[in-house]
């Protein structure tokens, strides 16, 4: 249902140089939208809370930040956290990213690897899956902040009879991203996602290189995925993510008409 991808292995030297061709393209698509985070930034912008270009893709893209440092990056297009840094020491800054993205050499920032970025299937007809999030159009529906400790921005989408919202949450010592689907239709929609049966409410990832521990806590799923890199490494190559997240898929949520369905996962450590 929402999967997230923390503490990668680490990230490759170096990213291929595009054509010609694909560098005008790209000059292009970042002119447009370094003017539509232009546009949101006198409509949205506020103390914790600005508007960018992404340097790599152009998109436009959300930067949170609170008192203590902690910052994160969320891609508009398409809602997906590009970067997550929270404050884990006391020297210096004391923040580190713990949670990043890989961009795919062909440039498609729909093909980029890790971040945290949400998935909803329609498993309703006899077709199989549908992703509900595959193309959808993303738009800023609210924001707020505290200015010091909590930055929040909503987003919203329809697909059909759904109307979906989105929000994602900065704290000083966590980040938070929950989905609210209403069903506004005649008929039931069974949603389901990747599995780990048996899950725990919630559980801790650590990482051996800087010992740094985090924990991912689920609300309203029944279920958690959970992906190691393991011995497929070596086939993958260094930007293979762990990858975890909660999920339901053994008993689809069925949001019926009229209804609707919240849940939400948080990042949160205790390393200070």
């Amino acid at each position: 249902m929402a999967t997230s991808s923390i503490l990668p292995l680490r990230l490759p030297s170096c990213a291929r140089q595009g054509t010609t061709v694909r560098a005008a393209a790209a000059a292009a698509a970042a002119a447009v939208a370094t003017t539509t985070a232009q546009s949101l930034e006198e409509s949205y912008g506020r103390k914790g809370l600005k508007f960018v270009a992404d340097p790599a893709g152009g998109a436009s893209t959300a930067v949170l930040s609170v008192r203590n440092g902690s910052s994160l990056l969320l891609r508009l297009g398409d809602g997906l956290v590009t970067s997550y840094r929270p404050k884990v020491y006391w020297k210096d800054d004391g923040c580190r990213e713990v949670l990043h993205t890989v961009a795919d050499p062909s440039g498609d920032p729909a093909k980029a690897k890790g971040g945290v970025g949400l998935v909803l299937n329609d498993v309703s007809s006899s077709g199989g899956a549908q992703s509900l999030i595959d193309g959808s159009a993303w738009a800023i529906k609210d924001v707020d902040s505290d200015s010091y400790d909590a930055v929040q921005v909503e987003l919203g989408c329809t697909k059909g009879k759904l109307d979906i919202s989105y929000v994602v949450t900065l704290y000083p010592l966590s980040m938070a991203t929950a989905v609210i689907v209403r069903n506004t239709g005649t008929k039931p929609v069974e949603l389901t996602s990747r599995i780990y049966s048996t899950a725990p409410s919630k559980f801790t990832t650590i990482d051996q290189y800087s010992g740094l521990g985090f924990r991912l806590v689920r609300m309203g799923f029944e279920d958690m995925y959970l992906s190691s890199p393991g011995g497929m490494y070596d086939k993958f190559g260094s930007d293979y993510f762990l990858c975890t997240g909660p999920a339901s898929m053994l008993v689809p949520v069925v949001v019926n008409p009229g209804e609707e369905w919240k849940a939400a996962q948080v990042i949160e450590h205790d390393n200070l």
